[in-house]
């Protein structure tokens, strides 16, 4: 999205984007998209071209993604402005009526973003020193910083003013050779 079609998210919310989105291709094209995700920056891969099996793969997945709405990237880090919209599906039964971001999606938020980003599988390893200090509530915008260490990948999830959980992801798969 552009930054005016970020501000119109943020303000409207991802139904209303989405019918505006649908609205407007509905006069200008045959085919209208069912499925939509909300990202930064086209993927690329490392030849430069579009990474259609990270698309595909955002696509397979059974869980709502929070929008990604900026990045900074250095060598060793990835600050990610991450909007967790109410539509989400792990919002369902997760507290109706006071939904909250599970533990278990920003761990699996973290895991899935720092493989891609660092190139690593974090899936196989031991996830250490996690820490829940406060609660990411639907429609909220956080910060997820991942840092890239020797043996393992750190993540944060945070805001100006708390930090709202952090841990650390084995890069080692504590499952090889089993």
């Amino acid at each position: 999205l552009s930054e005016e079609g970020k501000d119109y998210l943020l303000k409207n919310g991802l139904i209303n984007t989405i019918k505006l989105l649908k609205s407007y291709l509905k006069n200008r094209f045959d085919l209208i998209p069912q499925k939509w995700k909300f990202i930064d920056l086209i993927p690329k891969n490392k030849m430069g071209k579009i990474d259609k099996a990270f698309i595909n793969r955002l696509f397979e997945i059974n869980i709502s993604f929070p929008i990604i709405l900026d990045r900074i990237m250095e060598e060793n880090n990835v600050i990610l402005k991450l909007y967790f919209h109410k539509n989400c599906n792990f919002y369902n039964g997760h507290f109706p009526n006071f939904p909250i971001t599970p533990g278990v999606a920003q761990l699996y938020f973290a895991s899935f973003l720092g493989e891609y980003f660092f190139n690593k599988e974090l899936t196989g390893g031991q996830i250490r020193k996690i820490k829940f200090s406060n609660i990411i509530n639907a429609d909220d915008t956080v910060n997820l910083k991942l840092t890239l260490n020797e043996k393992n990948v750190t993540y944060e999830y945070s805001n100006e003013d708390k930090t709202f959980s952090s841990g650390a992801f084995s890069c080692e798969n504590i499952f090889k050779g089993v």
